[in-house]
This record gives C-alpha cells, sequence and structure tokens, in this order.
C-alpha cells in the first residue's frame, strides 16, 4: 500500500466514525468530534503531556510483545476520530482510550460538553464498530487528582472507565531521570545491559520520534522500525531472551578472542566493544546486513590487534 493510498483509507475510517456519530447523536455532535480532532492534530508539537504518554505506551507494549512470538503485536492510535482520542490501544481482545489532561483540576461533569458523556458516547461508538472490550481512561499528572476522580466518578461510565496518573515533566531528560518506573520500563529496551539515563532518554526519544510518523493507527512493530531507522543502535530490535552472542560469525569470534585488551558484547543484539580506555557500538543490529559486511571484512582482513581492527569500524 503507497503513502496515498494508507491516507486514504485513514481519512475513510475517519469519515465513517464521523459519520456513525452523527446517525447516533446527531449533527452538532459530529461537528464537535471533529473540533476535537482538528484542534488536537494542529495542536501536535511532539513533547506535548500525551505525546510522551503515547510513546511511553508504546514502549511497554513493545516490552510486552518484542519476546513474545506467539502473541499479534497490538495497533495505536494517535488524535483519532472519536470522542475519547488522543490515544488508542487495539489489542485482539480489547480495546483501551485515553483522555489526558495535563491540568491541577478536572471535572467529570463541567460543562455544555462533559468528559463523563464524551466517555459514556466513546464506548457506545466503540460498540457500534464491534471493537472488543473497550475501556476508557482519563490520564492526569497528579496522584491526588487521580483518587479525587475515582472517588467521585459518574456512575454511567463506571462499568468500561478508569484513571491513570503519568506524570508531567517539562522535557524527556526530566522525566527519566527523575521517574523510576519510566527507567524500568525502558532498560529492557536500550542496546547495552547498563544503560545510563542518558541512554534510557535515547530510547525515549527515539520512540517518540517514531510515534511522530503515525497518522492516525498502525501496528506498534511499525513503530518501532520507523524509530529504529530514524535513529540507527538506539533501541533493541529482537527477542531479550536470545543470545545474540551465538549468533556473531564464528570466525569473528576467533579473531575477537585473540585481541589483547579487548572485550566486547551482543547480547543485546547490537555488538558494543571496550579496548584501552576506548568504547564504542556499531550502529546497526547484528542481523543487519551491514554488521555482516563488516563481520566479513574483518575475517577477511584477519587483524591480529585491537589497532588494526578499529579502521574497520564505519
Amino acid at each position: 500500500m503507497s503513502v496515498a493510498e494508507g491516507a486514504t483509507l485513514l481519512l475513510r475510517n475517519a469519515e465513517e466514525r464521523f459519520t456513525a456519530i452523527e446517525k447516533l447523536w446527531g449533527s452538532d455532535y459530529r461537528d464537535y468530534a471533529k473540533r476535537k480532532n482538528i484542534g488536537g492534530n494542529n495542536s501536535q508539537k511532539g513533547t506535548r503531556y500525551e505525546d510522551l504518554f503515547l510513546a511511553v505506551k508504546v514502549a511497554e507494549m513493545v516490552v510486552d510483545f518484542l519476546d513474545d512470538d506467539n502473541s499479534p503485536w497490538p495497533s495505536v492510535g494517535s488524535q483519532v476520530a472519536g470522542l475519547v482520542d488522543d490515544v488508542a490501544l487495539y489489542f485482539e481482545t480489547k480495546t483501551n482510550y485515553f483522555q489526558c489532561k495535563n491540568a491541577k483540576s478536572v471535572s467529570w461533569t463541567a460543562g455544555a460538553r462533559p468528559i463523563s458523556q464524551d466517555f459514556e458516547r466513546q464506548y457506545l461508538l466503540a460498540g457500534h464498530f464491534g471493537e472488543p472490550n473497550p475501556s476508557t481512561w482519563m490520564v492526569v499528572p497528579s496522584r491526588d487528582l487521580k483518587a479525587a476522580l475515582l472517588a467521585n466518578m459518574p456512575q454511567n461510565i463506571g462499568s468500561h472507565s478508569d484513571v491513570a496518573f503519568f506524570p508531567y515533566c517539562r522535557n524527556i531528560f526530566l522525566l527519566v531521570q527523575e521517574h523510576e518506573f519510566i527507567k524500568e520500563l525502558l532498560r529492557p529496551l536500550a542496546t547495552v545491559e547498563a544503560p545510563s539515563d542518558d541512554q534510557l532518554c535515547g530510547v525515549l526519544s527515539v520512540l517518540l520520534a517514531g510515534c511522530g510518523q503515525l497518522q492516525e493507527r498502525c501496528h506498534v512493530r511499525q513503530i518501532l522500525e520507523w524509530s529504529a531507522k530514524l535513529h540507527p543502535g538506539q533501541i533493541r530490535m529482537g527477542p531479550a531472551s536470545k543470545n545474540w552472542n551465538e549468533v556473531l560469525e564464528p570466525a569473528l569470534v576467533e579473531i575477537l578472542a585473540m585481541m589483547e585488551g579487548l572485550s566486547y558484547d551482543a547480547r543485546r543484539g547490537f555488538f558494543s566493544w571496550v579496548a584501552f580506555g576506548t568504547s564504542g557500538l556499531f550502529p546497526f543490529n547484528c542481523s543487519d546486513p551491514r554488521f555482516k559486511e563488516f563481520s566479513a571484512k574483518v575475517v577477511e582482513n584477519q587483524p591480529k590487534s585491537f589497532l588494526e581492527l578499529e579502521p574497520l569500524f564505519p
């Protein structure tokens, strides 16, 4: 499918949803949903509260599915055509819709179009399209606000709604540095065994860049591949359970084993090395043709020391 065909399909799906909203609740509500969608798309900047939340949710799903060969990867949506529209997660057995509110105070019932009504109608809209086990979520930056919203949740949405805490930070580095649960989530996706905060920030940054390619909905695996292409060498692409040292060419391993002062590792699927006060990471994973070309070059040239090996790195 071409980019143009994909864009046409997304537009058609959005129009189908807006048409369904009009049939269910009238033209005024269709116009309201369209304004929400246009406003969300126009204000995307890449580091908004909902953008960071989306990137973290993608990281969470990558961790869950990268090592699972048996389960189909979920899809993710951003600024979807609907009433709870910031982030949508589409699994085989469930569908989750998230509204992100980076505010000190949030009310379920205030205003002409109360949030509780949006949640109720998003649930009905998902049912109209046959989406499995839909749920609606409010995401807020305060644990106290989360508790207050849970305590005051209207009865009409209680069976399918929940509230999640997600911290607000003014930049990605602070989000990673100040929140251990974010670090724990990102560590399995780093390309080295003991990643620094800077390296974890790099993992989240490339996922954020990959999410920036998202138009409305795509598979999470596609976002991972976009991220890796935009910033090679920043994120793990293969199963952590696989011993990537074992996929190295035996002739390469034999040459490297003879080099005094060199240590290397490929457990995360990327070849890294330390030697004589220097260190490095090959920018492409061990399955990439460019790493295989490097491996073949080393075997061909038969370097006897790291001094002879170093010029062969890209």
